[in-house]
């Protein structure tokens, strides 16, 4: 904690659980928490719809400079950490039907639908990373 500032220790100990996880020396309750405070904006959930947009709104405006190596692993992490949030992209049923029909799967299991809905997901953050990359 010595290498944060003020502001992020007094925003972490005064989550309502620091006490306990101080008090119980859990790491990775406490690397939670932080994550929290850094990923969503805050550790309270009194503005989730402000605290959810944030890992968005950092995802949308990451964008690969020239000769910047490594760009894949900077939307790779920022993608993990939209979804530990469970921050979905892309992922609409009715989308999911209209591939499906395509495919001439008129009614679709639950399984069927859902793995259609994770492929949207995919192909929708390849084609936004495909727009952030470097065209050079």
């Amino acid at each position: 904690m010595s290498l944060w500032n003020s502001e992020v220790k007094s925003q972490l100990e005064s989550s309502t659980n620091f006490s306990k996880l101080e008090k119980d020396l859990d790491s990775i309750g406490l690397l939670s928490t932080i994550k929290k405070l850094v990923h969503k904006g805050g550790i309270n959930d009194l503005n989730v719809r402000h605290n959810n947009a944030m890992p968005y709104i950092k995802l949308m405006n990451l964008y690969q400079d020239k000769f910047q190596g490594k760009f894949r692993d900077k939307y790779m992490a920022m993608r993990e950490v939209c979804n530990k949030l469970r921050l979905k992209f892309g992922k609409c049923t009715e989308d999911a039907k209209a591939v499906l029909m395509v495919n001439v799967i008129s009614k679709p299991t639950s399984a069927q639908l859902m793995n259609a809905v994770d492929n949207i997901e995919e192909e929708h953050h390849a084609i936004i990373f495909q727009y952030k990359a470097d065209k050079s």
